[in-house]
């Protein structure tokens, strides 16, 4: 049991400083972090013991949303258009040739944008992947809650990709899962809760992207339709789903636009 107890340390160190350096400043390095973590944690996640999955959750996976989600918030703001093209050869010159980037990733936002897309898509995977020992932890709820509130933000402050990244995420771990065994019923009725209240935002919010909405809509129609979707369904969520298509009909849209 030490030896399995070391070993299990030897990797959390090793997750907790690739996720130091996922908030690092160069879109590369923090990009390769997150990377390597998540294809990591997925190839030996199954080898820790539940003590560990504890702290991979709650120390680890969430923290990487928490972060990189403050980031991205604080770029989009302070320096949402600063461009990030490089000068070529020498810097001194008077107009010295930069280096040409993809529009979609040429200001610090985008990138961060980018960080935060793929941040999510990495921890929804995690999720997914370890699900059985996820829902097993003493404060799964918690945490569940806690992953379904970044959710929330992501689709409601972030990009498209972005908010497509979040919701998409978090309807894999769904599609997945519901069926496939004996799923939480609360995490079914708080995902509703969360779906409700993004289409709440969505109807208060100016700009919110129509793209995003109908990914949410199609989701939750095809959520459902699972097999087993009618053992977790209660009046409580199916109130959630009416509320939130007739909010979304009622609403008056503009023209529809990625934030960036």
């Amino acid at each position: 049991d030490v030896q399995v107890h070391n070993v299990d340390q030897l990797w959390l160190v090793l997750y907790q400083q690739l996720r130091q350096i996922s908030v690092d400043n160069r879109i590369e390095v923090r990009h390769s972090a997150l990377r390597t973590l998540f294809t990591a944690l997925e190839a030996h996640g199954n080898v820790l013991e539940s003590s560990s999955w504890y702290q991979v959750v709650n120390e680890l996976l969430l923290p990487v949303l928490e972060n990189v989600q403050h980031y991205s918030s604080s770029s989009s703001t302070i320096d949402r258009d600063e461009p990030v093209e490089k000068a070529l050869g020498n810097a001194s010159q008077k107009d010295p040739q930069k280096m040409l980037i993809h529009h979609s990733r040429n200001t610090q936002a985008k990138q961060w944008y980018t960080t935060w897309e793929t941040a999510l898509q990495g921890v929804s995977r995690m999720l997914s992947v370890f699900f059985a020992t996820f829902a097993q932890l003493d404060n799964a709820e918690e945490a569940w809650d806690c992953f379904l509130s970044h959710v929330q933000l992501a689709a409601v402050e972030g990009s498209e990709s972005v908010a497509g990244a979040a919701v998409g995420g978090v309807v894999e771990v769904l599609e997945r899962h519901v069926g496939a065994g004996a799923f939480p019923p609360v995490f079914w009725d708080r995902f509703w809760e969360t779906v409700d209240r993004i289409a709440t935002s969505a109807c208060a919010t100016q700009g919110f992207s129509q793209k995003t909405l109908k990914l949410l809509v199609q989701s939750a129609v095809r959520l459902q339709s699972l097999p087993d979707a009618a053992k977790l369904q209660n009046a409580q969520n199916v109130a959630s789903m009416m509320r939130m298509l007739d909010r979304l009909a009622s609403a008056t849209w503009g023209a529809p636009q990625d934030p960036l």
